[in-house]
């Protein structure tokens, strides 16, 4: 294997002709295709970065909306608690001064019937005993008369009973 000057030379000389011609022609060409190629991923890369950022945003205001729903409907129920509770007893003191005003009334009611009773049996008392006593009497003393005496003698013993 001999070198040749000649064939060296001009070898070389294609060589620098080619890298030059491929320079103006294709080397330009294909750093820009690679440019352009570069630019579109890295804008690809940047809308991921961003359309990732705003899930994360958006995510994020989901869990805070949810965290304050929660905290409403805890506040919601302990209020309806509340309120039932306060009603519960509001009812309670109610049936309670209402169960009193109807034993009061029982009360006032009984000793009114207690006391027509006795109003009953002291003028049914009166008029047994006048016509009792008229018939140990055999009218010397009229029925009114008689009648009066007794009702002095039972309200006086009436009295000394109550006493």
């Amino acid at each position: 294997m001999e070198i040749m000057p000649n064939v060296f030379f001009w070898t070389i000389v294609n060589f620098f002709l080619l890298l030059v011609i491929m320079r103006i022609f294709a080397w330009k060409p294909i750093l820009s295709i690679i440019e352009k190629r570069e630019k579109k991923i890295q804008d690809s890369i940047d809308k991921t970065v961003e359309a990732q950022e705003e899930a994360e945003k958006k995510l994020e205001e989901h869990k805070e909306l949810l965290e304050k729903g929660k905290k409403e409907s805890v506040e919601i129920i302990t209020q309806a608690k509340d309120k039932t509770n306060k009603l519960q007893k509001e009812m309670f003191k109610k049936a309670e001064l209402e169960a009193k005003k109807l034993i009061e009334n029982a009360r006032n009611e009984i000793t009114l019937e207690r006391e027509k009773a006795i109003e009953e049996i002291k003028t049914k008392v009166a008029d047994i005993s006048v016509s009792i006593a008229s018939k140990f009497i055999k009218e010397s003393i009229s029925p009114e008369e008689h009648r009066d005496f007794i009702n002095k003698a039972i309200k006086e013993f009436g009295e000394k009973n109550i006493n």
